[in-house]
Parts: C-alpha cells; sequence; structure tokens
C-alpha cells in the first residue's frame, strides 16, 4: 500500500488542532478504503501480498494487542494506525476488535468492521474465523451463507478458543442456521466448560438438566451451574436456586436456595428479588440469618476476587 495514497493531508495549523482521537479516524478512514480495496483488487491470499513482516512490526502488534486486553483501545489505534506497519492478517483483526468496542463502535460503520474481518480471515488468523462465521449468519459484508458460516466455524473451534466453541454450540443445539446437532453441542459445551468459561459451564448444565444431547443427570447439572455461579453468570445463579428449592436430584434445602437467589438478586435479577420475598416468608428468623450469612461468605471467596 503505497502511503502517499492513504495519508490524511493537513496544514501545520490543522495538525495542531487535530486532537488524537481525530487524528486516528482520519488515518482509519482512508487506511480502511485502502486495506480494503487492494486486497479484494488483487483477488489472491492475504498471505502472499506485499512482503512478510518484519520484526519492528511484529512486536508493534503484540503491544497493541495487549494494550487491547487492557481495554486501552485509544492507544492501540495509535499503533494499529501507523502506516509503517506492514499489512498483516493480525493487524486486520486488531483493528476490527479495537472498532468493535463499546468505544468506537457507533462510530465505524459494520461493514467496515466485517471488511476487516474478512481480510483477516483470506490471510487465515485463525481468532478472526468466528467472526467471519458471523458475518455471513448476519449478512454483513458478504452475502448471507449459512454453509460458509459452518465451514468457518469448524475452523474456529480448532483454535479451542472457548468463546467460539460456545457460539457455534449453542447454534447447533438450537438449530437456527444449521441442522441440529445435540450431541455434538454437549461436547462442545464441555470442552469449554473445562477451559473455565462461564457461559459453557451454564450451557452444559442446561445440557444435562434437559436430557438433550446426552443422558439426563441432574446432580451433573447442579455441578455445572455451580460452576458458573462462580463466574456470575445470572441465570446459573438461579438454576442452582430452584433446584435446592425443589429438591431436584436432592432433598430441598432452602437456607442454600435463598443464598442463591439472593447473589442473583445482587446482580440486578427481578426474578430472584420475587423468590426471596416469597422464600421468607417459609422460612425462621435462624435460617435467614444462616442463609444472608452463607451468600455474604461465598461473594466474598469466589467474586471478590474473580471478575470472569
Amino acid at each position: 500500500m503505497s502511503k502517499s495514497h492513504c495519508q490524511c493531508t493537513q496544514t501545520k495549523t490543522e495538525k495542531k488542532l487535530l486532537t488524537t482521537h481525530q487524528r486516528i479516524h482520519c488515518v482509519t478512514a482512508l487506511l480502511l478504503s485502502c486495506l480494503i480495496t487492494n486486497i479484494y483488487a488483487e483477488n489472491r491470499p492475504l498471505s502472499e501480498q506485499g512482503s512478510p513482516a518484519n520484526p519492528t512490526s511484529s512486536t508493534q502488534l503484540n503491544k497493541a494487542e495487549k494494550l487491547l486486553k487492557k481495554g486501552e483501545t485509544k492507544k492501540a489505534l495509535t499503533i494499529l494506525t501507523n502506516n509503517s506497519l506492514t499489512n498483516t492478517p493480525k493487524r486486520y483483526y486488531l483493528l476490527a476488535q479495537a472498532y468493535s468496542s463499546p468505544e468506537f463502535a457507533n462510530n465505524i460503520p459494520p461493514i467496515q468492521i466485517a471488511s476487516l474481518y474478512q481480510n483477516a480471515c483470506i490471510g487465515n488468523y485463525i481468532k478472526a474465523y468466528q467472526y467471519c462465521a458471523m458475518n455471513y449468519i448476519e449478512g454483513v459484508g458478504v452475502l448471507q451463507d449459512f454453509k460458509k458460516s459452518q465451514q468457518y466455524f469448524e475452523k474456529a473451534i480448532l483454535d479451542k478458543n472457548p468463546e467460539a466453541m460456545t457460539l457455534y454450540a449453542n447454534l447447533l443445539f438450537n438449530g437456527k442456521f444449521f441442522p441440529i446437532n445435540r450431541s455434538k453441542a454437549h461436547q462442545l459445551f464441555k470442552k469449554a466448560a473445562l477451559l473455565d468459561y462461564g457461559p459453557a459451564q451454564f450451557s452444559l448444565a442446561n445440557s444435562y438438566f434437559s436430557g438433550l444431547g446426552v443422558s439426563k443427570d441432574t446432580k451433573k447439572a447442579k455441578q455445572w451451574y455451580l460452576a458458573a455461579s462462580k463466574k456470575r453468570i445470572i441465570p446459573a445463579l438461579i438454576a442452582y436456586a430452584k433446584i435446592n428449592e425443589e429438591g431436584l436430584g436432592n432433598k430441598k434445602d432452602l437456607i442454600t436456595a435463598h443464598q442463591f437467589y439472593n447473589l442473583a438478586s445482587s446482580q440486578g435479577a427481578v426474578q430472584a428479588q420475587r423468590k426471596l420475598a416469597q422464600l421468607s416468608q417459609q422460612m425462621s428468623r435462624v435460617q435467614l440469618t444462616n442463609a444472608q450469612k452463607k451468600a455474604q461468605s461465598w461473594q466474598k471467596k469466589h467474586w471478590t476476587s474473580n471478575t470472569k
């Protein structure tokens, strides 16, 4: 990509007036246009275009990636929109990640973000596959194509990314876009759950509880609802409370039920607040005090140091 075609040009006075935020948008608007045009005009794999990434570019991209993980999007974009960087699949992916953040999501059209992900996928950047898969489901930047979407998901799960596995598994479980395959969905939920991913733990618990895709097992469902509760998954907290309230798979335990409804309520769950009021009428003062102490102890043990 020629720098002369993709630079912001301003007078000295204008340069002084531009904020860092404005300069980033100026460079990025041109960068996106040039990158997207060049890739599709070339019509060949991105890995064959231009020179390979130099060590300096790799170092800068790694630095930008770390900044994005810390939530320092503006600093990351200052690096990513630098024209001296080599165009690589990772650069496209990180740009797409940056512009998908809440801080910038309303400033960059979704179709441009989708195009950046597509460029990363053309270059076989595995972390981008799940986003390209969703682009094909939603028809953003590409024609809607469920078959291609599934092909990208199949590639994405090879990275052992729990988010990608859980997303794909939910789609297979519900059968909205792909043929229903709950057995495979269960296996993907399990793999992601074992990687300590809360949403997967909750979905795995649902699979065991419903008996869909696997033999019904309330004991295992309870185990995984509890694991997901440690990640502040509100539906998991409510499900675990309900199992104890009704004595499913074990005897009734109103104290534990109250404890978990209380925890869910502390996260803003209105349903849990109603259940607390109902349970309180069935419990003694001693039981209520015990339940409240258990909720406080749980919160301190599992949530103070666990922000996932």
